[in-house]
């Protein structure tokens, strides 16, 4: 049976190891899920396009990413043809890419309703891409797809800016990267066309499970949010903080979102000045950037004290540099009395141990540091006596 992808389309995106395998992960999908991709480049063993008919009720489109688009596919062009015109043949949708040339024939893929164009370019958007675009659209096909990898998330943030001034409704336009979730989340809110998140294995970089995007960012519900906030981390693929965030936002009826910011070097990105509309107005830093995000705007008591922040917050004269984790250490410390006459040992001598330094010596506590380097506990010691600790 033919299948056409309704647009937008929330494409739960596979890479299986064989077509048992794709069965299994088709199990796991999310009603919210409207569409199926296969990327069949990923398959640990050859899939058989025919082996996949039925696999679920919902469009699916068999993908054969090459390496020059980030995929695996090394193989000749006449192999990638043959291999996309025998899935087209079974009634599936296809991803044809737009550098191959195929959709300048006509007798190829007659039926573009179940035909994606697309382009990947893995480490910037191609300095034409606006007449690359125009060209894409030549093709008839369902869906147009400019994908373009970022180095970090302001370019990301572009990227989706560009997914906010097209009119065209079967485009989409989003980054791909490790900083790319941002982008990603905000280009399917402006409208993108096709949006794709995977189950289990990322099939890109930067993607965000299609499971969130649909229950944390509800890119299902297409709207431009007041208001951003985010966490800013070295590493944010556990972190809970856009699941607790955008929960309170939906209970009360606020129209922010709240996104994971991946920044690999702090002063260089520095997400307090990033420009975007709506606006960034606050930040939750954590792991490896507190003590960098100590140097932000207007630093609060406890931050000039500890030299860590953990809260970025935009203010009327600019950002303010403030550290919750204090009274985070204080409170359930001070359930136990007080600590006079008692010692603690705080084990590290990074912002968070700063903070509960600070917390424990507020108490009264006797404050011994250690950490895996002694220069570093060192340093965080010389705080300590500074603050009439021993």
């Amino acid at each position: 049976m033919d299948q056409v992808v309704p647009i937008p389309a929330y494409i739960a995106s596979l890479a299986p190891r064989d077509a048992e395998d794709a069965r299994r992960l088709a199990a796991r999908i999310p009603p919210g899920a409207n569409a199926i991709e296969v990327r069949m480049d990923l398959a640990d063993r050859p899939i058989p396009p025919a082996a996949l008919t039925g696999l679920d009720s919902r469009p699916l489109v068999l993908t054969w990413r090459s390496m020059s688009e980030g995929g695996n596919f090394s193989g000749s062009a006449e192999e990638y043809a043959r291999l996309v015109e025998e899935a087209y043949a079974t009634g599936a949708m296809v991803d044809v890419e737009h550098a191959r040339g195929l959709l300048a024939d006509p007798r190829r893929f007659p039926d573009r309703s179940r035909v994606f164009v697309s382009l990947h370019s893995p480490f910037s958007l191609p300095a034409d891409w606006s007449q690359v675009l125009t060209a894409m659209r030549q093709a008839g096909a369902r869906a147009v797809k400019l994908v373009a990898g970022v180095a970090d998330v302001a370019a990301g943030l572009r990227i989706a800016e560009l997914q906010r001034g097209v009119a065209d409704g079967n485009v989409s336009i989003f980054p791909m990267g490790p900083a790319s979730a941002p982008g990603r989340v905000l280009s399917a809110l402006f409208g993108g066309a096709l949006v794709y998140g995977p189950i289990e294995r990322e099939t890109a970089p930067g993607q965000i499970p299609i499971g969130d995007l649909l229950s944390i960012y509800e890119v299902n519900r297409p709207r431009t949010p007041e208001a951003l906030f985010g966490v800013v981390s070295g590493n944010t693929a556990k972190s809970l903080s856009p699941y607790l965030h955008n929960a309170l936002y939906r209970a009360r009826g606020l129209p922010y979102l709240y996104l994971p910011l991946q920044i690999s070097d702090f002063a260089r990105e520095m997400p307090p000045e990033m420009a975007f509309e709506p606006p960034f107005r606050g930040f939750a830093v954590t792991q490896p950037w507190k003590l960098e995000a100590a140097k932000v705007g207007t630093p609060s008591e406890d931050v000039r004290l500890i030299g860590a922040s953990n809260t970025l917050v935009r203010q009327r004269k600019g950002w303010s540099a403030q550290n919750t984790d204090v009274d985070g250490a204080f409170d359930p410390l001070a359930d136990h009395g007080t600590g006079e006459g008692r010692s603690a040992v705080i084990v590290g001598a990074g912002g968070a141990a700063r903070a509960v330094v600070v917390a424990a010596r507020r108490l009264g506590y006797e404050v011994l540091v250690t950490a895996r380097r002694d220069a570093e506990a060192d340093r965080l010691a010389e705080k300590v006596r500074a603050l009439g600790g021993g």
